[in-house]
């Protein structure tokens, strides 16, 4: 197994099984909607966000396009769905796709 796939992947994954156990205990009682400033995202926002950041830090370094989320919304079904599109796809990356990604340029 290579280091960055070791590096990546499976804390990504972690991050994302962790995630969606907090999106399914915030339920349906407006805590995502929720900022702990004004000026941030709100939580829905920063879990779309994670979700969204599994597959910009993973794809590139296997050598891939990163696939577009699909329009899923914030509500805590549309979130817990965008993480398992983000799980989806991370599952169809393989040691062996990281082969040589200590060298490719990412920009």
């Amino acid at each position: 197994m290579t280091a960055l796939y070791s590096a990546s992947v499976p804390v990504v994954e972690h991050y994302l099984f962790q995630s969606s156990a907090l999106i399914r205990k915030a339920g349906p009682n407006g805590v995502l909607g929720q900022r702990l400033a004004p000026d941030m995202f709100s939580a829905a926002e920063q879990f779309a966000t994670a979700a969204g950041f599994a597959l910009r830090a993973t794809y590139p370094l296997a050598d891939r396009d990163v696939s577009n989320f699909p329009d899923l919304g914030l509500t805590g079904e549309g979130l817990l769905a965008r993480n398992r599109f983000a799980q989806d796809h991370l599952a169809l990356l393989a040691p062996e796709d990281f082969e040589g990604a200590e060298t490719r340029q990412i920009t």
